[in-house]
């Protein structure tokens, strides 16, 4: 068990001789072992393994190693900052941890593409991350993660990361436009009802959100408070034809 120290030397070493798997072998058993398990140094190095990996060119490593591998870097830097930094250079840690924050939105862009949605989400998150430790909100991070959430159908989650962009005055009022279509297209009526409410309050010009309102007035027959509803809209969108063909309609119900 004494030489389990020498793990994190051995380690280093192979890496700064390019034989990462290697390297790998030493830093995995150095991370787990008692001795070893708390030292920064022991993370920080392991986040430049894994790093290295991260972009290896050897055959040897899949393409889905590379990818965890990169998870798996920034995850050892952001464990090595929460320890005693005292005995490395911590300048370097911060830096390589920045440094992470780019290549993980990215790769989160590209798991979302291939449609591995639980993956991106893992990025995205690892991203806004990054980003918080530094001192800075992710707002593109943030609100990936509730695209991806919502297309792997976690949609508490989604409505979570939408939440933080609403509040962080992100893209606006879509935001609330995004909430209200989850709760509505899960059965939650009434969430929907507030949330959409919530947004109207905070955005009473957007026609959009005037126009979600609308058509649940007119789908629960509420007529006179469609028809207000409507002279709302002309009186922003004068010229729309949808407009004026539903307030005749509504002219002619309420007669």
């Amino acid at each position: 068990a004494f030489s389990q120290p020498a793990k994190v030397i051995n380690a280093y070493n192979y890496f700064n001789s390019g034989e990462l798997t290697k390297a790998k072998e030493n830093i995995d058993a150095a991370s787990t072992h008692v001795k070893t398990k708390d030292m920064a140094k022991t993370w920080y190095y392991k986040g430049k393994i894994y790093q290295a990996i991260s972009s290896s060119q050897d055959a040897s490593f899949s393409a889905k190693e590379k990818t965890d591998a990169l998870l798996t870097a920034s995850q050892s830097y952001s464990h090595a900052l929460s320890l005693n930094t005292s005995r490395i250079d911590e300048k370097d840690l911060k830096r390589r941890y920045r440094m992470l924050q780019d290549f993980c939105l990215n790769e989160g862009v590209n798991q979302f593409n291939i449609g591995d949605f639980t993956m991106a989400v893992k990025f995205f998150e690892e991203t806004a991350s990054i980003a918080s430790y530094h001192g800075t909100v992710d707002t593109l991070a943030i609100f990936n993660a509730g695209l991806a959430n919502e297309r792997a159908a976690n949609y508490e989650e989604a409505v979570k990361y939408y939440q933080q962009c609403a509040d962080l005055d992100y893209r606006g009022a879509s935001m609330y436009s995004f909430i209200y279509y989850i709760y509505s297209s899960t059965g939650q009526t009434e969430k929907a009802k507030s949330i959409l409410k919530e947004g109207q309050e905070k955005y009473p010009e957007n026609i959009d959100l005037l126009t979600t309102q609308l058509n649940i007035y007119l789908a629960e027959g509420e007529m006179q408070k469609a028809k207000d509803m409507v002279n709302l809209a002309l009186e922003k969108e004068p010229d729309n034809a949808t407009y004026h063909l539903v307030n005749g309609s509504l002219l002619e119900a309420l007669q």
